[in-house]
């Protein structure tokens, strides 16, 4: 599919992209991560290109990339590429949009990781309060998880 798309549309077309996005995320799921990195990158590349740096429609490329780089343990990368995922929902939507509810709290995990747990509250904090308002929206799960992982940070 992938090496139809290329030679009907061209290497750097959105449907390129998206096809990219589907292989990587398959290739999650095989346990294959180098390889679901690389098709990561080159679908950020296209949407970066296309759609422009600050476009929308990669944060969802910028948040499954940066949680496989956590995955990966390059703890530093994930934390640049969740970081940069909130910047465009805050400037898109506002700071306490529902879509940062899920984005919140791996961004502070990776603030944890890197050392400085105390960095990671706000975070949590404004991910709790999100997923409070949301109601529905959130799970259970995730309002736990988010409370333990503040207590966690708080060094409780």
């Amino acid at each position: 599919v992938l090496a139809i798309e290329e030679h009907v549309h061209g290497p750097r077309h959105l449907e390129v992209a998206t096809t990219l996005t589907n292989l990587a995320t398959v290739k999650i799921a095989l346990g294959e991560k180098e390889e679901s990195k690389e098709l990561f990158e080159r679908a950020v590349g296209i949407m970066e290109r296309e759609c422009g740096p600050k476009s929308h429609r990669l944060v969802g490329l910028l948040r499954n990339l940066g949680n496989l780089y956590g995955d990966l343990g390059d703890v530093a990368r994930m934390k640049d590429l969740l970081g940069r995922a909130v910047a465009i929902i805050e400037c898109s939507y506002g700071p306490d949009h529902r879509e940062l509810a899920a984005i919140l709290p791996n961004l502070a995990v990776a603030h944890g990781m890197l050392g400085s747990p105390s960095d990671a509250v706000p975070f949590l904090e404004r991910a709790l309060l999100i997923q409070l308002r949301e109601g529905s929206a959130a799970s259970n799960g995730d309002v736990a998880s988010t409370i333990v992982n503040l207590a966690r940070a708080h060094g409780r």
